[in-house]
């Protein structure tokens, strides 16, 4: 689909995409980063250290202006993360009330005793 201008040239307009979800709603979310460990001082990866203080006491500070906005509007705030020692310890310095989601640590039932495939 395109359209000719005066001069003759073609431009291209790309038709609207509608995307429609019934089952959406809109909710804040709140994006922030975990702050710096010294293995990313480091480019170093995969290793579960803990957060340097610093970076983590700026992104608090971050946390702290966004949950201001929200809370005034009376939403309701989850908090979800990899590392929930680092979400925990940065709730902790930041002295706000976010409520965490609780996991599942069940363990699954079955009817049967699980078989290995080469046993049965």
């Amino acid at each position: 689909m395109g359209i000719e201008s005066e001069t003759g040239i073609i431009v291209a307009v790309p038709r609207p995409k509608v995307v429609v979800n019934k089952h959406l709603t809109a909710r804040p979310i709140l994006l922030t980063r975990h702050g710096e460990s010294k293995d990313n001082v480091r480019r170093r990866i995969g290793e579960d250290n803990p957060l340097r203080p610093v970076p983590l006491k700026e992104e608090v500070t971050t946390l702290r202006g966004q949950v201001a906005v929200h809370g005034e509007q009376g939403e309701e705030m989850k908090a979800y993360v990899g590392q929930v020692r680092d979400l925990v310890q940065a709730i902790q310095m930041s002295g706000l009330q976010i409520s965490l989601p609780v996991p599942d640590l069940a363990t699954p039932s079955t009817f049967e005793p699980f078989h290995s495939a080469d046993t049965q």
